[in-house]
């Protein structure tokens, strides 16, 4: 009887904690969707990236992940391109300070994880897709001439 008590017990902690995953995956990723419409694509690339960490399996986390990353890894090439060239034309004390962030700036475009592109095909991979080109016979088009 007390281990009938012992299982049930343990079988209904599992059952609460299972969906607190799904639960914990769907507010990062509302997180994501809230930083990403305020154009805060670093808070956005974080958010996410804890989204696909609770639910790797799911494409839609997976897609926001690598769409912002590629955003933000835009954002911060601008912004570091603009402070190279302001530090181009100042002198001195605020030439090497504008230096130093434009070197932090384009250090955070390198510190993101792989390229986009390279992530997107492995998703792609996921999906059964291994090539870039439509499966033959998928379009009326790629379909062979049927013989009289």
């Amino acid at each position: 009887m007390k281990l009938l008590r012992i299982v049930l017990a343990s079988i209904l902690a599992m059952a609460i904690s299972a969906p607190t995953y799904s639960d914990q995956a769907n507010s990062a990723f509302k997180d994501g969707v809230r930083a990403e419409s305020q154009i805060k694509y670093d808070a956005a690339y974080e958010a996410y990236g804890r989204a696909v960490r609770l639910k790797p399996k799911d494409p839609k986390y997976m897609v926001s992940y690598l769409r912002v990353q590629a955003l933000a890894a835009a954002e911060h090439l601008q912004k570091g391109k603009s402070l190279r060239a302001s530090a181009l034309n100042a002198r001195g004390e605020d030439q090497v300070r504008l230096m130093q962030l434009a070197a932090t700036e384009l250090e955070l475009v390198v510190r993101l994880p792989e390229r986009p592109v390279v992530r997107l095909y492995r998703l792609g991979d996921a999906f059964g897709r291994t090539s870039r080109s439509p499966r033959r016979g998928a379009h009326p088009r790629h379909r062979p001439a049927e013989s009289s």
